[in-house]
Formats: C-alpha cells, structure tokens, sequence
C-alpha cells in the first residue's frame, strides 16, 4: 500500500478522509441484507423499493450538492450522518417492511448530503497548498482502506447473522454513529458562495450548473464511460446483481462472507496500482476498457458457475474499484472548485437515475427465475455501447495509421 505519507503529515482533512472512508466501510449488513430484507419483502417489491429510492436520491442528490455549495460542505456532511444513523436504526428495530423503508430513506437522503461533499473539502484543501497532483494516490489509499474494513466487518456479519440476525445491523448503526463524530473533525476553510437568505428552496439555474460543468468540452471525451463504469458497478454492488449472482452460484450468508472478503483483499493490491495503469492507459481507453471488463464479466456470470462463477464476480469488482477512483480523479482535474460539491453531487444523481428501472426489472427477473436473461442482456448493452462511445477514438487511430 503506497500510502502517500507526505499529504497526511501536512493535511488533516486527508487524515479524517482515510478515517472517514475506513468507518464507512464497515459493511456488517453486506453478506446478509439480502436474508435480512427476504424476511419483510418479496424479491419484486425489493426491485421496487430500490426503484423507490432512486427517486429519494434524484430527489435529494442536487439540491443537497447545492445545500453544500452555499452553506457548508462540513455542515452537510455532518447532517447526511446524522441521517444514515437515525436510518440505521429504524432499520435494525424493523419490525415491518414499512419501518425498513422508512430507515431506507432517511439512509438514502444521509448519503446524498455526503455524496461529493467531503471530497471537494479534502480536493480544495490540497488546492489550497498545491498538492492536488497527490490526489490520484490518496483517493487510491482511501479505496484501499475502505477494502480493509470491509474485509474487517463482512465476515464478521456474516457469522454474527447465525448468532442473531439483528446483530449486523446494530454494528452498523454504532459504526455510522461513530461516523458523525469523525465528520465534525473536519476543516472546510472554503467562502461559501452569497445568497439571499429570504430565498426559499433552490434556483434551479444554480442546480444546473453541475450539469453543465459535466458536459463541458474538457470533460466530453471522458463523462459516458465514466458515467456507466460508476452506473454498472453500483447496479452490481448496490443493488441485487451481486447477491443474485451469489445466491445462483450456490453461496450462501457464511461463503457470501468469505468470497466478499477475498474480494476485498484482492482488490487492496489492485486498486494500489490505479495511478500506474491510469498513466499507461490514459482517461479516454483506460474507462472504456473497464466498461469492456464489466460487459464480459455479467455475459459470463450466465454460463459460469462455482468457481468459474466466482470469477466473473472477481472481475466486476476489480473494474468497479479501479474506476471508482479513476472516475473521481477524472472529474475533479477538470472542474471548477466554486461549483465541485454540486457537479459531483451531479455526478451521483445521473449514475443513480437508470437503477429506477433496472431494479425493478432485477428484483421481477429474480422472483421469475430469468436473473441470468437480466445479466445477458445487460452484459450485451454494456459492451455495445462501450464500443460506439469508442467509435470516434478508433477512427482517429485508423486515419492516423492510414
């Protein structure tokens, strides 16, 4: 792990980032929600549920960024956790499905006051004494820290479960309330924007300046790869895809434990060398061939199984944690820092806007025994709109040889 020391010792935004990203990370419920959730809900009204909280996050992700931008990343951060942990614990205390989606929610709109708002705090500050060139590797480290505890916790929760199926959830509402306490600790120095303070609700103009920061002509040739990589990973790994995939390869909460933790730690050397494969690739083949990755992966999870299976698990992994820091590097080069938390709230808002239909579709695939039809079909369209995306850098290099 190539930690880079030099940031840490002189910014302490970048210590809490790492501290932050480690606690958050601490998944107890990432082996069994999907038992968890079975025992108040079918696998189509899951599908729904999801669907549902999609709309809570478009709903919240850009007026939240906004919220950010004019009053205080910090400030948002520290509500956003606020929020997950009161979620939390509606969730652990669920007694029906109504009080798990309501916990659902209130997780959901905790996380979209987060979403972007720390990491403009912690690129700003880096900024402000130029060494946002050292970004690249601190968003590397974060990602392997986070695989740390992830590797720490899931197995954990997935044995507690056995014990009492609440426990993993109680862990996880004490870790995301530790969470708050290790947000206040932040320094957020940036002026925030002025505003009239008898406004009521957002301008809608300002809302949309993230989009039109990420479709600006530096960030063109970059923003559809980055958006499906982040898109597809999170369909994956937030939504039924994985546990599906897990469930038909014959693992259950136990082995789900095990092969999540080997995934992890796989992934901790892999994500160390991001930087490196960045350079060697660049922005604009590097994404694409992700993307490539991802389609194969969810082709071949319908004709693997067991180990082989187990494999194309291993890839989506491995590309969704390759290009979650890649795609933030990505961005934050190329906007400008008065506007960063709203454009990378944005960011998460288009990324969350197709989960609205492909959960439904998953969760009635799962209950219709048609998931791998589902991962086909996703698979296909991956990779042929990764090819068409491509389609003008490939001319380039056919004219250029010509």
């Amino acid at each position: 792990m190539k930690i880079p020391w030099e940031v840490l010792k002189k910014n302490i935004n970048a210590r809490i980032y790492l501290i932050f990203g480690f606690a958050q990370s601490l998944w107890f419920i990432e082996a069994i929600w999907y038992f968890y959730w079975a025992k108040f809900l079918t696998y189509t009204q899951i599908g729904y549920v999801f669907s549902y909280l999609v709309v809570v996050g478009l709903l919240a992700e850009i007026p939240t960024g906004y919220f950010a931008d004019k009053y205080g990343r910090k400030t948002s951060v520290v509500l956003g956790m606020i929020l997950q942990t009161a979620g939390a614990i509606f969730m652990t205390t669920a007694l029906s499905a109504l009080q798990l989606i309501v916990g659902l929610t209130l997780m959901s709109i905790g996380r979209a006051f987060v979403s972007g708002s720390i990491e403009a705090i912690v690129y700003d500050s880096l900024k402000a004494v130029q060494q946002e060139s050292h970004w690249d590797k601190l968003v590397a480290t974060k990602i392997q820290f986070s695989l740390l505890a992830y590797i720490v916790a899931v197995p954990i929760g997935g044995f507690v479960y056995d014990v009492y199926f609440r426990l993993p959830n109680i862990l996880e509402a004490l870790t995301l309330g530790i969470s708050i306490f290790i947000a206040m600790s932040l320094r957020d120095k940036y002026e925030l924007v002025q505003t009239d303070k008898k406004m009521i609700g957002f301008h809608l103009k300002e809302m949309l300046i993230g989009f039109k920061e990420l479709w600006s002509v530096k960030l063109k040739p970059f923003i559809i790869p980055a958006f499906m990589i982040i898109t597809v990973f999170q369909l994956y790994d937030w939504g039924l895809s994985k546990p599906a995939m897990a469930f038909n390869f014959g693992l259950k909460n136990k082995e789900l434990a095990l092969v999540y933790t080997g995934m992890a730690i796989f992934n901790i050397f892999t994500v160390s060398y991001m930087p490196k494969i960045r350079k060697m690739l660049g922005d604009y083949w590097g994404l694409r061939i992700l993307n490539i990755l991802s389609g194969v992966a969810f082709v071949a999870s319908t004709y693997m199984f067991n180990l082989w299976g187990i494999a194309t698990m291993f890839l989506l992994e491995t590309a969704g944690h390759l290009g979650d820091p890649w795609t933030s590097s990505v961005v934050n080069e190329h906007i400008d820092s008065r506007h960063r938390a709203t454009t990378l709230s944005t960011l998460a808002f288009m990324t969350t806007l197709p989960h609205f239909f492909v959960n439904i579709l998953a969760g009635t695939a799962i209950d219709g025994a048609g998931i791998n039809s589902f991962h086909l079909g996703l698979g296909i369209v991956i990779l042929l709109t990764t090819i068409l995306t491509a389609w003008p850098g490939i001319t380039k290099i056919r004219d250029k040889n010509n």
